[in-house]
């Protein structure tokens, strides 16, 4: 089943880039082109395709013109409210990557603790950060602060 939607999602587009113009709607530009879903497209007429948390319709007259970069925009900075994984896009779950798309924070953190917990990764990286404090050490005002924070945390039981 989810292979025939992503199927029929990729169909859909193809057409949709075939019929549509020939520049991008929000900066005129020509180079690689792609077909966006109008948000006035009634909801009557949309399909989810679940593996790739997205909205289409079958109908290319649904669709409009748009450059890869807007395209991006419009997808992951204006239109989206939840990640892959379905969490929210809330400002304290969220950070904007250079190229203005975002990023979820509980997706990055869940990334990072299964890959720290491979023995390899967490050696390289505790090695690469003794190197890093060695070649960079605190000042004495850095590292009293510090400790009163650590000191504080243990304190509050957080730690």
């Amino acid at each position: 089943m989810a292979n025939t939607t992503t199927n029929e999602y990729a169909r859909v587009h193809y057409a949709a880039r075939k019929m549509l113009g020939a520049s991008c709607e929000a900066c005129g530009s020509t180079e690689a082109l792609e077909a966006a879903l109008r948000p006035t497209t009634p909801a009557a007429r949309l399909r989810m395709a679940p593996e790739m948390n997205a909205l289409y319709s079958i109908d290319p007259i649904d669709y409009f013109t748009l450059c890869v970069p807007c395209h991006r925009r419009l997808d992951f900075v204006e239109l989206r409210t939840h990640c892959r994984r379905g969490h929210e896009y809330t400002p304290r779950n969220t950070s904007i990557k250079y190229d203005g798309s975002r990023r979820c924070l509980t997706c990055h953190r869940e990334n990072e603790a299964r890959r720290l917990a491979d023995p390899k990764v967490r050696e390289a990286k505790n090695a690469a950060d003794r190197e890093y404090r060695r070649r960079n050490p605190m000042a004495p005002e850095q590292r009293a602060r510090k400790v009163a924070l650590q000191r504080l945390r243990r304190k509050r039981g957080s730690i």
